[in-house]
Parts: C-alpha cells; sequence; structure tokens
C-alpha cells in the first residue's frame, strides 16, 4: 500500500477555478448590462415615449380640430378653398389617428413590461444571486482544495503548526503527534 496519493495535476484545479474566475466576471457584467438595457427601455417607454405620443395627441387633436372647423366653415360659406381645407382636414385626422395608434402601443408595452420583461429581469436577478452565492463559494472552495492538495503533495509549504522539527528525535516527534492529536 502507498504512503501518499499520487497528485500530479494541482495544476487542472487551479486552471479550472481560474476559468471559473473569468466565467464569474464576464456573467457578472453581461447580467448587469442586461439589466441596464432592460431599465433604460422601461424607462424610455414609460417615461419618455408615453409623456411624447400624449403631447403629440392633444397637438394634432387640436390641429385635427383646427381644421375640421375650418373646413366646415368654407363649407357653410361655399368658399372655394373647400377642396384644399377638406384635405388639411383629412391630414390632419390621419395624424391625429397615428398619434392616438402610437400612444395605445407604447401604452401596451408599458403593460408588457409588467407582464412579460420584469420575470425575465427576474431570473436575472436570481443568476446574478447565484454567481454572487454558490460560484463565489466554488471558487473559494477550489482554491482551498488546490491549497490542502498541494500542502499533502509536498508543493507548497507546510503550516508551521503542523510541522515537526527534523532535528527532534524519535520520541521527541511521537510526544509532538501525540500532542497534535495525530496517530503515533
Amino acid at each position: 500500500m502507498q504512503d501518499r496519493a499520487n497528485i500530479t495535476s494541482i495544476e487542472a484545479i487551479e486552471s479550472f477555478r481560474n476559468g471559473l474566475v473569468a466565467y464569474r466576471e464576464k456573467a457578472c457584467a453581461a447580467l448587469d448590462e442586461a439589466g441596464t438595457a432592460i431599465q433604460r427601455f422601461k424607462d424610455w417607454v414609460r417615461h419618455d415615449r408615453k409623456p411624447h405620443w400624449q403631447m403629440e395627441v392633444r397637438a394634432r387633436g387640436q390641429a385635427f380640430e383646427e381644421a375640421r372647423q375650418a373646413w366646415f366653415a368654407s363649407r357653410l360659406l361655399d368658399q372655394r378653398t373647400t377642396g384644399s381645407r377638406e384635405v388639411a382636414y383629412k391630414r390632419a385626422r390621419h395624424a391625429l389617428r397615428e398619434a392616438e395608434e402610437k400612444l395605445a402601443v407604447v401604452k401596451k408595452w408599458g403593460l408588457a413590461c409588467d407582464g412579460r420583461i420584469d420575470p425575465l429581469a427576474r431570473e436575472l436577478d436570481a443568476m446574478a444571486k447565484l454567481l454572487a452565492g454558490d460560484v463565489a463559494r466554488s471558487i473559494a472552495q477550489l482554491a482551498q482544495i488546490a491549497r490542502t492538495l498541494g500542502d499533502y503533495a509536498g508543493l507548497a509549504p507546510v503550516r508551521a503548526t503542523g510541522a515537526v522539527p527534523a532535528s527532534a528525535d524519535a520520541g521527541d516527534a511521537d510526544d509532538a503527534a501525540s500532542a497534535e492529536g495525530a496517530p503515533p
């Protein structure tokens, strides 16, 4: 039976640990970027586009009313400008409908943020917690495993508390081993 395990590749554990550290850093950066993009989109929809299209609906509604009144007035007075005012009225009506449709789409996307995007954002948060918790602990455990195996294989310096001086005679070594709780 061998006195020692045949440990030859502590570097493989260190390499895997280093790869895991690099993966964690890249994944955290990607999750942060995705979270920022989600928040920017939600802010853009709710705080930029919605007020913009609400104001456009008001402005185009007012322009539509003015064009409609001008068209009706020209029809009542039987003026020659009725055709051009009718075209202006139809354009204003089309512009108002377009703004109302875009406002409806923006409102729908605002609601979709709650129903579709927020659950996905929560999954990103869960992944970030996993990276911060389990993966970080795994990295620390891999470092501890590499240190322990290195100590065992004699590749790393042995701790001073566990070392027995080489000049000590056999009786002192037995006493030191007994004092540390190791079997004689």
